[in-house]
């Protein structure tokens, strides 16, 4: 799981948004007009570029020569975390139940 969420990060780093080419605006963020229906006034939104998966093969290639050197990273140990990490003891299913007071029943 750690290493899908990591390897999540870095294509959204590597195919964040847009940026406008080389002129008066360059390196700025691309945008575009909106006029949802819902909400009934104007907006913009990001443009993102095309997706490109190039990160994973560079990625790859740095793993692999990683660890022809010698110098792959250790597994973490497995950390035992607690059960409930509530501050106070959870009442019975009964109490919760006779405590409940619903706004409609009244």
């Amino acid at each position: 799981m750690v290493a899908r969420t990591l390897r999540t990060a870095l294509d959204n780093n590597a195919n964040a948004k847009a940026l406008i080419k080389p002129g008066e605006q360059e390196g700025k963020a691309h945008y575009k007009l909106c006029f949802p229906k819902a909400n009934k006034r104007w907006v913009v939104k990001p443009i993102n570029k095309k997706k490109s998966y190039q990160f994973l093969s560079d990625l790859v290639s740095q793993v692999i020569s990683c660890v022809e050197q010698g110098n792959a990273v250790p597994l973490q140990p497995h950390v035992q975390l607690p059960r409930n990490v509530a501050s106070k003891q959870a009442p019975t299913k009964a109490e919760a139940t006779q405590q409940h007071h619903s706004r409609f029943n009244r």
